[in-house]
């Protein structure tokens, strides 16, 4: 009965072998998160054959992303971006919003101006000329202001991808999508929003659904990259936004690159983070990534999925152990991917896997936490558990597992368990000063670079290190045009 009541769903495959012409049906069973069941389930195999013919795969628990979707779709569909009528030509950059008020970029246009972003909630000065807010990503220090509301007539657009976790999570309702809240995608190219300015969205590697902007008008263009992680060992963007700049055609081209982590220690480096860890878990048996980000826990469990399924030593090894918050995102970021949609995937995840169908979101090997039940360990299988800072006891974590903390949390977020010596950065979604020094450096032969998003003091030290070339972008303008400089 406990078998039979913790099963989801069937499906029926019929395979017939290529050479040899031999028939038979494979069973996928979705499964509760239960390793008995599962197990069980497994085991059962030869039996199950022998009477049915049917050769059953235990899968992890069903998500339901592709029928959630297709509900989305059919109601997103006419969100296009529309014509917004801004006139003017692009004129001077600067940030809208203070130092501590999170991401704002004001593109001063002659008879207009445009927002990259709208801070931290409550920190954005909305200026009568402003005509449109382009969301780069859904982190409250990019979107703040729009979900905090009070930006009366102005237009709003989020990238479709971000329109869709924000649903799944919901922080948008389908009701937000109106008159005056649109959607762009990358797939989209160049649209037109005025008479002398068109806009494209690029994807970016940083949290799901992220894209940057480029905007351009007859004789300048402006990159925006919003948030991103530029390298990490297993991916390096800087050669798709050499593309992007190369695709504005303008003689007069500026590129506004993030720089949260300039002249830090923080930032992704290009350490092997997974392989570290799971050596790591090799003595230990148990262990726990532990993050603030939920985006943090996405890529940390996606990186070490991918290095199991790679390695002798630890395929069907490891059992993961999630946060059930992490559920939504898993739900759209997986759609896209079954549905082979890469064009619209984002690029860590694709970077990773490709157009290769793994079995990442409803593994065998996933286990959706319940804090009404305790998963028992078996003895000859490791574990790692992806968690928040306040779910360490709330989910029973045993006090033996070893902790790895990802971003901004602390020791003294540990509650006292060990906490190991890995370079996790390469989770932490933003580029390092390495990164940023080969960036700028690239880029600087094709636009002028200039960076945002950290305190103005150390962009600046950190920029003088970089050649005149670079700029530090503050309160205030920077023309566009470089030789009105």
């Amino acid at each position: 009965m406990e078998l039979a009541s913790s099963v989801q769903a069937i499906r029926f495959i019929d395979f017939t072998h290529s050479r040899e012409q031999f028939r038979y049906t494979i069973a996928l069973v979705w499964t509760l998160s239960n390793n008995e069941v599962r197990d069980r389930l497994f085991d059962l195999a030869p039996t199950i054959v022998k009477a049915t013919g049917w050769y059953p795969l235990p899968q992890g628990e069903r998500i339901g992303s592709r029928l959630a979707k297709t509900k989305r779709d059919s109601i997103l569909g006419s969100a296009r971006i529309p014509c917004l009528n801004v006139d003017g030509r692009l004129q001077g950059i600067s940030s809208a919003v203070q130092v501590d008020g999170g991401c704002s970029i004001r593109i001063r246009l002659s008879e207009a101006s445009l927002l990259f972003d709208s801070g931290l909630p409550r920190c954005l000065q909305a200026d009568p000329s402003d005509r449109a807010i382009f969301v780069s990503h859904l982190h409250s220090d990019h979107m703040g202001g729009v979900e905090a509301g009070g930006m009366g007539d102005i237009h709003v657009v989020l990238p479709r991808r971000t329109a869709h976790i924000l649903l799944a999570q919901r922080r948008l309702r389908y009701s937000d999508i109106g008159s005056r809240t649109h959607l762009i995608s990358p797939e989209d190219g160049w649209q037109r929003i005025g008479q002398m300015l068109d806009i494209m969205a690029f994807q970016v590697p940083h949290a799901p659904g992220s894209v940057g902007y480029a905007i351009r008008d007859p004789n300048a263009g402006v990159v925006f990259t919003g948030d991103i992680v530029i390298r990490t060992a297993r991916h390096d963007f800087l050669p798709q936004l050499e593309r992007v700049v190369r695709l504005v055609e303008r003689q007069d081209t500026t590129i506004l690159i993030d720089a949260t982590m300039a002249s830090r220690k923080a930032g992704a480096s290009a350490a092997n983070a997974a392989k570290a860890l799971l050596a790591e878990l090799e003595q230990v048996g148990e262990l726990a990534v532990i993050s603030r980000d939920s985006e943090q826990l996405l890529y940390a469990y996606l990186d070490l999925f991918h290095v199991c399924r790679e390695s002798c030593r630890h395929r069907h090894q490891v059992d993961f152990l999630l946060t059930p918050s992490l559920k939504p995102l898993f739900a759209v970021i997986h759609a896209a991917f079954i549905g082979r949609e890469l064009g619209a995937l984002d690029p860590l995840l694709a970077a990773q896997y490709g157009a290769s169908m793994s079995a990442w979101a409803e593994s065998r090997f996933l286990y959706w936490l319940d804090r009404q039940a305790v998963l028992p360990r078996q003895d000859d299988r490791k574990r790692v558990w992806f968690l928040t800072p306040g779910e360490l006891e709330e989910f029973a974590l045993p006090a033996t597992a070893l902790i790895a903390l990802v971003g901004k949390v602390t020791s003294a977020d540990s509650q006292g368990r060990e906490v190991i010596a890995v370079d996790t950065s390469p989770w932490t979604l933003h580029s390092d000063s390495d990164s940023l020094r080969s960036a700028a450096d690239a880029l600087s032969e094709h636009a002028r670079v200039v960076l945002f998003h950290d305190f103005p003091k150390r962009l600046r030290r950190f920029a003088h290190t970089l050649g005149p070339s670079v700029h530090v972008l503050t309160r205030d303008e920077i023309p566009v045009r470089i030789n009105a400089v």
